[in-house]
């Protein structure tokens, strides 16, 4: 009977060393989040989930989450789970997991992943790709969201910031 207790135990700490890699690839994050604001334009605000970052080389995994305005449709946004190719400045991502007006996420919508390209100068995704590969800490001083419903809200007061005209 201790054999077959050993065994089990060896078996669950393999599954569980085996999750975070799994998790990586499969569905979006849950429970207890680490959402870091990243970039922001009138139409979207992008969060990195910081636990999330994996690292092959110079090459980064990491889950996205991209906020939307209230009022832009049925979604408050989605899951991403992005590439960053950190020398050849690339990135790519599968595709989106919407969450709706309850902060539930849904199922992956298929046709929708970003094929890898050219990080575009002044892009929400160069913003990220600063902070992933290069270290930068532009946003920082924002508390990192712990659930959806908070990074969701906290993109609203960014969007508000967004729509008021510049002064002279």
């Amino acid at each position: 009977m201790g054999n077959l207790h050993m065994r089990l135990a060896a078996l669950l700490g393999l599954a569980l060393l085996a999750l975070p890699a799994a998790h990586a690839q499969g569905s979006p994050p849950t429970g207890l989040l680490d959402l870091q604001f990243s970039a922001a334009n009138k139409r979207s605000a992008m969060f990195f989930q910081r636990p999330s970052i994996s690292w092959n080389g110079r090459t980064a995994q990491l889950w996205i989450f991209m906020a939307m305005p209230e009022g832009a449709g049925q979604l408050k946004g989605g899951w991403f789970h992005q590439t960053i190719d950190c020398s050849a400045r690339t990135i790519a991502g599968n595709d989106l997991w919407p969450v709706d007006q309850n902060f539930a996420v849904g199922p992956a919508l298929a046709g929708t992943a970003k094929p890898a390209k050219q990080i575009t100068p002044n892009s929400m995704d160069e913003s990220i790709s600063k902070v992933v590969c290069d270290g930068a800490t532009f946003h920082f001083d924002r508390t990192p969201a712990t659930d959806l419903q908070t990074a969701w809200t906290q993109a609203q007061d960014v969007f508000k910031s967004l729509a008021k005209p510049a002064t002279p």
